[in-house]
C-alpha cells in the first residue's frame, strides 16, 4: 500500500501570535507530517487590527516553533479579498497546492481549527478537505485571544497583563515592536479612534457612517491622494469623504474629490461649476462596500463611483489639499498631503501602502469594462 502524507493547515491572522495559536499547532505537529500555517491579511497596510507585516508574524511562529523544536512548520500568506468569498479560497487552494506539489506520493490534507463562530466559516469551505474541529483554547486566561493582546497593547495597560496569554517568544517580539516608530504610530491612531467612539458613545444607537469615494482612472492611470491625519496618516487612499446630511452621494463623491486634490477640468469664470458637470458625465459605474470591519471608526459604508476621463488629454493637476475653511474654521489643517497620477498596475501591486479597504475598490473599478 502506498505511503499516506499527512499535511495539516491551520488559517489565522496571528496578529499576534499566542497561546490559542500555539495550542492549535502543537495539537497537529505531532501527528501531521507537514503543517502548513496560512497567514491571513498579509502583505497590507499596518493598522490596528493588522499591525505585523507577513514577515514580522512569520517570524514570530518560526521562532516559537524553534525553540519547542517543531521543524514540520512551513508558513505560507494569503491576501483579504473581503468582498469576494472565491478569490480568497482560491487563494488558499493555490497556497495549499504550492506545498503539496513537492511532497512525493499521496497527499492527505485536513484543514485544523476551532469552529467557534461565524469567523470561523472558511473551515467549511474546503469540501474537498478532511477537517479536524479542535475545543477551544482554555490557558491561563480565558479570554486569550488576539483582539484583548491587541487592546491591552495599544492602550497602554501594562505589558504584563499579556504574559499568560502568549509564548515567550511572541513577548520578546512585542517588547521590541514597542520601542519602534510604527507602535507609537499605531498608539497614536488608537487614541484617535477611542475619542472618536467616545464622541459618539451618547448616541441612542451604534451610529452607522455613510461616506462617498471617487476613483478617477484617465489613461491608465488612477487619482489618489496620501492621508495627511490619522487614521491612516501617510497611506495612500482614494477621495472621499462623509456625506453631508444635505447632499446626493454621488454629489458627495463629486465634492469631496475636488476638496483633495483640486482637480479642475475647464477654465473661465465657471470653472468650478464645469468642472463639476464634466466630473457628473464621466460617471461610469458605482458600488456599494460596506463590509462590517472595513473601519476601525466604526460601521462605515461606503459608494465608490467610477469616472473615465478623457484618454486623449493630458493628465489633470492635482495637488494636496487643506481642510476647507468653512470646516476648519479657518485654522490650517492638512487633509491631503498628496495628490498624484499612478498607474494602475503600481496600484493595484503595491497592496501594502492602502488605507482600510480601498485595494479593493480599485480592484473592482479595473475589473468594470468601459462602455465607451
Amino acid at each position: 500500500m502506498a505511503q499516506v502524507t499527512k499535511l495539516s493547515v491551520v488559517i489565522g491572522r496571528f496578529s499576534p501570535f499566542h497561546n490559542g495559536h500555539k495550542y492549535i499547532i502543537e495539537s497537529v505537529a505531532k501527528d501531521s507530517d507537514y503543517v502548513l500555517v496560512l497567514v491571513g491579511s498579509s502583505f497590507q497596510s499596518r493598522s490596528l487590527k493588522n499591525p505585523f507585516t507577513f514577515q514580522e508574524r512569520h517570524d514570530m511562529i518560526k521562532s516559537w516553533a524553534d525553540q519547542a523544536e517543531i521543524d514540520n512548520i512551513y508558513v505560507g500568506a494569503i491576501r483579504d479579498y473581503p468582498y469576494n468569498d472565491a478569490m480568497w479560497i482560491k487563494s488558499v487552494q493555490d497556497a495549499v497546492a504550492h506545498l503539496t506539489c513537492t511532497i512525493p506520493g499521496k497527499v492527505e490534507i485536513h484543514l485544523t481549527g476551532c469552529d467557534k463562530d461565524a469567523s470561523t466559516w472558511y473551515l467549511h469551505a474546503f469540501p474537498q478537505w478532511k477537517t479536524h474541529f479542535l475545543s477551544e483554547y482554555t490557558g491561563q486566561d480565558l479570554k486569550t485571544n488576539a483582539t484583548l493582546v491587541r487592546e491591552i497593547l495599544f492602550s497602554g495597560d501594562p505589558v504584563s497583563h499579556i504574559i499568560p496569554m502568549v509564548p515567550e517568544t511572541t513577548l520578546d517580539f512585542i517588547a521590541k515592536f514597542k520601542r519602534t516608530q510604527h507602535f507609537d504610530n499605531l498608539k497614536q491612531e488608537f487614541e484617535v479612534n477611542r475619542k472618536y467612539k467616545q464622541a459618539w458613545s451618547v448616541a441612542p444607537y451604534a451610529p452607522t457612517f455613510n461616506t462617498a469615494d471617487a476613483v478617477v482612472i484617465q489613461s491608465g492611470h488612477i487619482l489618489v491622494v496620501e492621508r495627511g491625519a490619522m487614521p491612516g496618516k501617510g497611506l495612500w487612499a482614494l477621495p472621499g469623504g462623509f456625506i453631508n446630511q444635505n447632499e446626493r452621494i454621488q454629489d458627495a463623491a463629486i465634492r469631496e474629490l475636488i476638496e483633495e486634490t483640486g482637480i479642475c477640468l475647464a477654465e473661465g469664470k465657471r470653472k468650478n461649476e464645469l468642472t463639476k458637470t464634466i466630473l457628473a458625465g464621466s460617471i461610469r459605474a458605482k458600488e456599494i462596500f460596506d463590509h462590517p470591519a472595513r473601519s476601525e471608526r466604526g460601521r462605515t459604508i461606503t459608494v465608490a463611483y467610477l469616472f473615465r476621463l478623457d484618454d486623449t488629454r493630458p493628465l489633470p493637476f492635482v495637488a494636496g489639499q487643506n481642510v476647507p475653511d468653512h470646516e476648519s474654521g479657518g485654522v490650517k489643517i492638512v487633509e491631503t498631503a498628496k495628490a498624484m497620477w499612478l498607474p494602475i498596475s503600481e496600484a493595484l501591486e503595491r497592496t501594502e501602502n492602502w488605507f482600510e479597504d480601498h485595494w479593493s475598490i480599485i480592484a473592482w473599478a479595473a475589473s468594470v469594462k468601459d462602455s465607451r
